[in-house]
């Protein structure tokens, strides 16, 4: 009897995939994110929002996540190409070293709003989140509308143009 040895790239790609994957928890059932609080990365402080306080794209990430540190620059760009639009992008560190998240967050230049969320309240009990990175389209009226569980370019133009549409009131 012959044994194949195990193709090392299905391997290496398994292993990635559980790299940047938190605790295995049961997603929670998400429909809307009518209230929420975390803490600025920045500062400690709580920061809310509200149903109605405009749409946001929420990006989930930790230092140790190389997917998430690969998309942070072109988070940074979708920053600045939705915030003329009136979308905000806001990360969320699940780093339990906060002052490591903020060093980085500091180091890349990071200009969106960034939380921290150590105990992962949000992330894990609102949100369901079991991969790193997620980012989450919520629309103004706290409805989600998409959820993304890997890294992407959130700067091509074409990805701004759909999120800008599927966060808009009634949009999906």
């Amino acid at each position: 009897m012959t044994r194949r040895a195990p193709n090392i790239a299905i391997v290496a790609a398994s292993l990635l995939a559980c790299a940047c994957t938190p605790e295995a928890v049961p997603p929670a059932p998400v429909a809307e994110l009518v209230r929420w609080e975390a803490a600025s990365l920045a500062d400690g402080l709580p920061v809310r929002f509200e149903a109605g306080d405009g749409a946001v794209v929420l990006n989930v990430w930790a230092t140790w996540c190389e997917p998430c540190r690969r998309e942070m620059a072109s988070l940074e760009a979708a920053h600045r190409s939705l915030a003329a639009r009136g979308i905000r992008v806001i990360g969320v560190s699940v780093d339990r070293d906060v002052l490591l998240a903020r060093e980085y967050a500091r180091r890349m230049g990071l200009t969106f709003t960034n939380l921290s969320d150590p105990a992962q309240a949000l992330v894990r009990d609102r949100l369901g989140v079991r991969r790193l990175p997620t980012t989450v389209g919520i629309g103004a009226d706290g409805g989600v509308r998409w959820r993304e569980e890997s890294a992407r370019d959130w700067s091509e133009p074409a990805r701004l143009a759909w999120i800008e549409r599927s966060v808009a009131p009634g949009g999906r």
